[in-house]
C-alpha cells in the first residue's frame, strides 16, 4: 500500500512564498534599480515634512522629509531608465540599500528623489548610502524630532 503526502501545508507555503515574491529578491520582469551615488547628486535637502497619512487627522504627525536632486547628466540617465520601464515602480537604491520606489508614469524636471522617515536615524542611514559628503546641517528641529505613537 503506497502512502501519499495529502498535507496541504507545504504547498500552501510554497504559493504563498512565490505570491509574496520574497521581498529583497528581484523578479525576472523586475527593473534594475537605478543607483545613487555622490557623482550623481547635485543636491539633498532635509527638513520635517507633514505625515501624508495624517494630514486629515486633528493631531498633525510630522516625518523627516528628505529630497535628492540629481545631476544633468543623472537625471538624463534617470529619464532614459524611467522611460524603459514606464508604468512601473522603479527601486532607487544606494550603496546596496534601498531608498525609495519611484512611480514611472511620473517625469519630473528637474529631477528629484524624495523620501519621508519617521526618525532622523532611519533618514541618516539612507543618506549615508546616498553620498555622505552632500548631507547639509541639518535643522535642530530634525535631528530632535520623534514620531507620535
Amino acid at each position: 500500500m503506497s502512502r501519499s503526502n495529502n498535507n496541504p501545508l507545504p504547498k500552501l507555503l510554497l504559493l504563498l512564498a512565490l505570491a509574496a515574491g520574497f521581498p529583497g529578491l528581484a523578479q525576472a520582469d523586475d527593473p534594475a534599480p537605478f543607483i545613487l551615488a555622490c557623482d550623481r547628486v547635485e543636491s539633498i535637502l532635509v527638513e520635517l515634512f507633514p505625515d501624508m497619512d495624517a494630514l486629515d487627522s486633528e493631531n498633525q504627525r510630522w516625518d523627516i522629509g528628505c529630497q535628492v536632486q540629481l545631476t544633468f547628466a543623472a537625471a538624463v540617465s534617470f529619464e532614459e531608465y524611467r522611460r524603459r520601464n514606464a508604468s512601473r515602480w522603479l527601486p532607487i537604491h544606494a550603496d546596496g540599500l534601498l531608498i525609495t520606489m519611484y512611480d514611472g508614469n511620473v517625469r519630473a524636471i528637474p529631477q528629484t528623489f524624495f523620501f519621508t522617515e519617521q526618525t532622523w536615524e532611519q533618514a541618516r542611514r539612507k543618506l549615508m548610502a546616498i553620498c555622505a559628503d552632500k548631507i547639509p546641517p541639518i535643522p535642530r528641529r530634525v535631528l530632535e524630532h520623534r514620531p507620535r505613537e
